[in-house]
């Protein structure tokens, strides 16, 4: 006889997530890096309830949910509401979390109700790295920032001929049109894009020519990626300096953009 399957939406206490804890003797490797990003979730108020609960095996085991678990432990067990399933099979725990995955870009387009590539997506990622020292963000936070440079995003895209989808290089002209505000840099970027009447000491030549050395996909180890992005802002000051370069160095990363947002929304 099957075993019978229940689920009630419960409210978590320290009492039921140490006894499903205990359950915990038959899963996968723990990611703490994920434990930590689930517990940052709970602590600002993003955790939400959906479909994806706490499953337990009918043998008594937890098959699904320990880091959701531990981050509620670790956060201190807050009172969050849990979707508990129990009853079901051991080989159920096989079957879960093999189905296709929305990826960020996805949930994005759902929050924001609009079309959001990965690109733009890898770009404010970039940001978030590298100018505001974060090691990795919630959707939450992605979606914020893409509202932040919306404007900036919506003048790329109108750059005749824009081509660039290098996460770094495309997150350094948003940085630049957010903190410069100079119409110049659109050009700036239509020229490293289409490369047209060029001469071999311009900036945006010099910085094409680095580009293409290497590969020109949106992903890249993030000492690569702090190089695209430095070696970009440099390129872009010369070019609005009008200086003539030979060759493109990693500018120091800029350290007062927190400044300058916190600023734009108090004004706002």
């Amino acid at each position: 006889m099957s075993p019978k399957i229940t689920a009630e939406i419960v409210t978590a206490t320290k009492e039921l997530v140490d006894t499903l804890l205990a359950m915990n003797v038959k899963n996968r490797k723990v990611k703490l890096s994920h434990v930590q990003y689930l517990k940052n979730e709970i602590l600002n108020g993003n955790f939400e309830l959906t479909s994806q609960g706490i499953g337990i095996c009918a043998s008594g085991t937890l098959c699904d949910g320990q880091h959701r678990l531990l981050a509620i432990k670790d956060a201190g067990y807050p009172a969050v509401k849990l979707l508990i399933v129990r009853g079901l099979s051991d080989g159920a725990q096989l079957k879960t979390d093999i189905g296709a995955k929305r990826t960020i870009s996805d949930m994005l387009a759902l929050h924001l109700n609009q079309t959001v590539s990965n690109t733009m997506v890898a770009a404010v990622n970039v940001i978030a790295r590298l100018v505001h020292g974060k090691t990795r963000i919630s959707p939450t936070e992605v979606a914020e920032m893409l509202v932040e440079y919306d404007e900036e995003f919506a003048r790329l895209r109108s750059v005749e001929g824009f081509s660039i989808t290098t996460a770094p290089v495309y997150a350094a002209f948003l940085y630049s049109l957010k903190s410069h505000e100079n119409p110049r840099i659109l050009e700036f970027a239509r020229q490293v894009s289409t490369g047209e009447l060029l001469t071999s000491d311009d900036p945006a030549f010099v910085l094409r020519k680095f580009l293409h050395t290497g590969p020109m996909g949106i992903k890249g180890g993030g000492i690569v990626q702090k190089d695209r992005f430095g070696k970009t802002l440099y390129a872009i000051d010369a070019y609005l300096s009008n200086q003539k370069i030979q060759r493109v160095y990693c500018r120091e990363l800029p350290t007062k953009i927190e400044m300058y947002l916190k600023s734009r929304k108090e004004s706002k």
